[in-house]
């Protein structure tokens, strides 16, 4: 980041060149760049960033755009949350510090489910004016869904194992994949019975007709279809799922394009039935 500041044009920036820039910003760019820990500082009412190289990688493709630019532009889709928060810091000079702060992120090409712990503190000039922000701030997005999913895994464990009959058993796991609907948009999960992929429950599709109906295959109309290489033990994706069903989910309610099918499996290993999972878009 160092380099990259070095041959930054800051002159066509709001901060204007560095040779003019106050002793207190120059101290606090000093203290954010030698940090290993995620910091962004804005300086001035056009907001302009300053962060350090850990830092980029939280925000993804918006760097190195991002450095010397507006953050509002480069978090424009986490500024409702975000903007209010900063704001009231800089008006009431009163740091702030929420934990798993849920933000809709767009770093990757696509809209992200992402939770941050971030601390918002009042940044001043050399007049002790309150110029600016400065956050700190980590990533928690792995912690919080995986501590979701392995809720759902442990919930799914035990319906599997109050259920006496496969078909009870094949619509309480379909019920408990129904309560995280973030992570698994939909589910239809088939039993195979007189060479037939029956459906045995669904939710998240426009009604069981359509689940019962497709048989996931978008490609060449002649290869097997998802559901019967899954009775062969076979996981496989399907991918442009808007061409076969309608289902939206994850946590912004965008499309569904991608689903897993896999097989499900009796207690002695035989193959029962397939299941079909929606990914979450986010």
């Amino acid at each position: 980041m160092r380099a990259l500041g070095r041959v930054l044009d800051w002159a066509v920036t709001p901060l204007g060149p560095v040779q003019g820039w106050p002793q207190s910003l120059r101290s606090t760019v000093r203290t954010i760049l030698s940090s290993q820990y995620p910091m962004v500082l804005t300086w001035g009412e056009d907001y302009t960033q300053i962060y350090n190289d850990a830092y980029s990688k939280l925000i993804g493709d918006r760097h190195p755009a991002g450095l010397g630019a507006d953050i509002r532009i480069t978090l424009a889709e986490a500024w409702t949350t975000l903007g209010p928060m900063i704001e009231r810091v800089m008006a009431t000079g009163i740091a702030n510090w929420t934990p798993a702060l849920p933000l809709e992120m767009h770093r990757s090409g696509y809209r992200e489910e992402a939770y941050f712990s971030v601390s918002h503190a009042p940044a001043e000039d050399d007049r002790g004016r309150i110029v600016g922000m400065l956050a700190v701030c980590s990533e928690v997005t792995e912690q919080i869904v995986g501590e979701r999913r392995l809720r759902l895994l442990r919930e799914l464990s035990a319906r599997a194992g109050d259920a006496e009959e496969t078909t009870q058993a094949a619509s309480d796991l379909v019920a408990a994949l129904a309560e995280n609907r973030f992570d698994v948009p939909f589910a239809c999960l088939y039993l195979h019975e007189n060479e037939r992929h029956e459906l045995a429950a669904s939710y998240g599709l426009p009604s069981p007709e359509a689940a019962s109906e497709v048989d996931w295959r978008t490609g060449n109309a002649h290869d097997p279809s998802p559901l019967d290489r899954a009775i062969g033990g076979e996981t496989s994706l399907i991918h442009a799922v808007g061409r076969l069903v309608s289902a939206r989910g994850g946590v912004f309610d965008d499309p569904v394009q991608t689903a897993i099918c896999l097989p499900i499996a009796g207690a002695n290993g035989a193959v029962l039935g397939t299941l079909v999972a929606g990914i979450s878009p986010n």
